[in-house]
């Protein structure tokens, strides 16, 4: 992943942690999102995608070898867990051990909520994302629009102001003509 696309990624993370903020209603922040560049997890076709830990709120994310929507996905997942620890679901937990979802039903139901709501907020943060982005690309081509509006406009405006100045400066426009009781005087 090049710097540029880190970087992306990075603020696709703050916006999507932003709404997911709002959507769930944490007042805590999330201490960080750290994304790992791991090549030996990578390789490993079950390897770790993200975690969430519960005593510093930081989420990490594995992001080598996988597709930015995927890795969005996961940080949406592991927001769902800062939620719930902020919401006191975790106060009594001890170590969490490999198997957890399997052996622990307050921990099986944390990872259903997670999946569910984690991808929910994920799609609807994807839709409205992409929509305020059609948004601001259709203001963009409206303001062109009447900025291109205006500019014949002006062009128009000032091709008659100078057919009328020219029509003025000809002699035709300019000739007086004088009846014969005038040229009596």
């Amino acid at each position: 992943m090049s710097i540029g696309e880190q970087k992306d990624i990075q603020k696709l993370a703050k916006s999507l942690a932003i709404f997911a903020k709002k959507q769930l209603g944490f007042k805590q922040e999330i201490s960080a999102i750290v994304f790992k560049k791991d090549k030996k997890n990578a390789k490993n076709s079950l390897g770790k995608t993200a975690s969430y830990d519960i005593k510093s709120h930081k989420i990490t994310v594995y992001t080598e070898g996988r597709h930015t929507k995927d890795i969005l996905r996961s940080i949406s997942h592991e927001i769902v867990h800062h939620y719930q620890n902020c919401s006191g679901r975790f106060d009594n937990l001890n170590e969490i051990k490999e198997g957890y979802a399997q052996n622990n039903k307050l921990l099986r139901e944390a990872e259903r909520e997670a999946y569910e709501k984690g991808n929910m907020i994920f799609r609807d943060w994807e839709d409205e994302f992409k929509n305020s982005k059609v948004l601001s690309e259709s203001v963009k081509k409206k303001k062109k629009l009447e900025l291109d509006f205006t500019e014949k406009i002006e062009k128009v405006r000032n091709q008659s102001m100078n057919e009328l100045f020219k029509n003025l400066m000809t002699k035709e426009f300019l000739k007086i003509e004088t009846t014969p009781q005038e040229e009596e005087d």
